[in-house]
Order: structure tokens, then C-alpha cells, then sequence
């Protein structure tokens, strides 16, 4: 069974975007698998208001 953890806002603008380009990088990860697994084109966009 899964932890249930509380989400909230990162305050730590630093912090905040540190989390963003982890995520981000292990999304695009996810797209490339995707990609190859079912031969398709897939396309992600990242958004970030900080950006």
C-alpha cells in the first residue's frame, strides 16, 4: 500500500526548481520508453511559470 504523503507548494524557489528539472528529466525518460516500446512519436511539453 502507498504512503500518502501531503502536497504542497515548495516554497524555496530553489528548491522548487531543482524538483521541476528532476521531474522533468524523468518524464522525458518515460517519453523516450514510450516511444520505443510502442513505436509511436510522442510529444512532451514541459511548463514551468518560472520559465
Amino acid at each position: 500500500m502507498a504512503r500518502k504523503i501531503e502536497i504542497k507548494k515548495i516554497e524555496d524557489t530553489k528548491k522548487r526548481k531543482v524538483s521541476f528539472y528532476k521531474r522533468r528529466n524523468n518524464l522525458l525518460n518515460k517519453e523516450k520508453e514510450i516511444a520505443i516500446c510502442c513505436d509511436v512519436n510522442v510529444l512532451f511539453v514541459p511548463f514551468s511559470p518560472a520559465d
